[in-house]
């Protein structure tokens, strides 16, 4: 609902409100959803059920014959799962029904469920989500599957040969998880234990119905049935007032929807000085990283970059020192000691500082061959050019102004091959990335003019960690 009052001047003032109409309000029920009234059952079950109501309960009681067995806590959309130990019922019919409390004081309850229940036997269960559950990203169904058996007595050779050969028929041989209620299957990995990924990125928002099925050695199967709700998608908020770049005194006042259509749990509003932009980062910028490397044209060096255009295009700002002696096998961070002669001293030294610029030349996400589980490994090539200011001072307070006005600033052209980048879904400390960097450098100040005295080729191992 909008009210809008205007003036002569038309000038205009409005307010809105969110109504709910309801054309038939939600009768009160009780119900289960698995397992289905009759069904054989053997060993670990879980009970499933709901309460649907205009004034949700919190808790449920769910009765075993005449007797109350459990209670149950209610998720906000009614469901509850309720696993069942084997040593707490018998063998047989068993009956269940469930009885609530409305908020409005309504007794709530349910038409009877009966199964047959037998504590040996096939079996499956769903651990790590219970019917009525959300699921987003690629979470992994997770469960168990077995065959109960009574141990046979070994002094009873006869009793434990058969107790031997019931073992290897009755062995689980494959899990497989069904969302079309049993008219395909895929397969689970692992069996006794196993685990089954949730792609919820292929599947639409909504309910989401799963058939778990064990197959044992004889051919025998037990299945299980969950319910979940799939939801990806972020809810939708639009800010009504104050109108954007408005002024204000005193109070302001702020109003907006938020909706979703599986409910909202909150909505917060944040206020804060300064214009918003001064809280974002510019969309071109991907983010920023620590990038660390030993060897090459330096002993050492370690910068702060920012990457930008989708991570493609680096660049960085570093510092570290150079090497005091010439490097070698023997000495390969190249410090100086009292025995080094004079012609092995490094002409290139001191603390350094560098300027580097990267740009992506090939990337390999290794999702793209082996699937989204392999989505936070990929590799890469980058090409780019490096500058770098050697002080030849080792007295970081003297890095600018060395002795005798003597200093070098040299480029080079540089190679990388980030070999091994491992991405985390986090909000800060994002990747960490090994790579492998060769370059060129180039030394124009050289006495001599053969190619192999003005360019200097090396190779430096380094690694990149990506900040947000």
């Amino acid at each position: 609902l909008k009210v809008t009052a205007t003036d002569r001047a038309d000038n205009r003032s409005y307010q809105s409100r969110n109504i709910l109409i309801r054309a038939v309000e939600k009768a009160d029920l009780a119900e289960f959803v698995f397992p289905a009234h009759g069904e054989q059952i053997s060993s670990h079950f879980t009970l499933d059920g709901r309460i649907v109501s205009a004034t949700m309960p919190q808790k449920a009681t769910v009765f075993l014959g005449d007797q109350p067995f459990a209670t149950v806590d209610l998720n906000k959309e009614g469901y509850f799962s309720l696993p069942v130990d084997p040593a707490s019922v018998e063998d047989g019919t068993l009956s269940f029904r469930i009885e609530a409390v409305s908020a409005a004081g309504a007794a709530i309850v349910s038409e009877t469920r009966s199964i047959e229940y037998t504590r040996l036997g096939p079996w499956v269960d769903v651990d790590s989500f219970f019917t009525g559950d959300f699921v987003s990203g690629r979470p992994y169904l997770v469960g168990n599957a077995g065959w109960d058996m009574e141990v046979a007595d070994k002094a009873d050779k006869e009793a434990w040969a058969t107790y031997q050969r019931l073992l290897k028929d009755r062995k689980p041989v494959k899990v497989e998880i069904s969302r079309d209620n049993g008219r395909s299957f895929e397969l689970a990995k692992g069996i006794e234990k196993f685990k089954y990924r949730l792609e919820t990125q292929e599947f639409t928002n909504g309910e989401l119905r799963l058939l778990v099925r064990v197959t044992f050695a004889s051919g025998e199967t037990a299945t299980r049935k969950r319910i979940f709700t799939v939801d990806t998608k972020a809810p939708d908020v639009v800010l009504v007032q104050p109108a954007e770049n408005g002024r204000f005194n005193e109070s302001i006042v702020i109003e907006g929807t938020a909706f979703d259509l599986n409910g909202l749990s909150k909505v917060e509003v944040v206020v804060r000085t300064g214009d918003k932009a001064s809280y974002e980062v510019p969309g071109f910028i991907q983010g920023s990283y620590l990038d660390l490397h030993v060897m090459g044209a330096t002993r050492f060096e370690t910068g702060l970059g920012l990457s930008f255009f989708e991570d493609n295009v680096k660049l960085q700002g570093e510092i570290g020192q150079g090497f005091e002696a010439t490097p070698s096998w023997k000495n390969l961070f190249g410090i100086k000691t009292p025995d080094t002669p004079a012609s092995e001293l490094s002409r290139f030294g001191g603390w350094v500082l560098g300027l580097k610029m990267l740009a992506n030349v090939a990337y390999l996400p290794f999702g793209y061959w082996f699937g989204p589980d392999w989505d936070f490994f990929s590799m890469s090539v980058t090409i780019g050019a490096a500058f770098t200011y050697f002080s030849q001072t080792y007295d970081i307070g003297s890095i600018f102004s060395p002795p005798n006005g003597k200093y070098m600033v040299l480029s080079a052209v540089v190679g990388q091959w980030e070999f091994a980048k491992f991405t985390f879904d986090t909000t800060f400390f994002k990747s960490i990335g090994l790579y492998l960097e060769g370059g060129l450098v180039f030394i124009p100040s050289e006495a001599s003019g053969s190619l192999a005295e003005s360019i200097k080729p090396n190779i430096a191992i380094g690694m990149r960690i990506g900040l947000f």
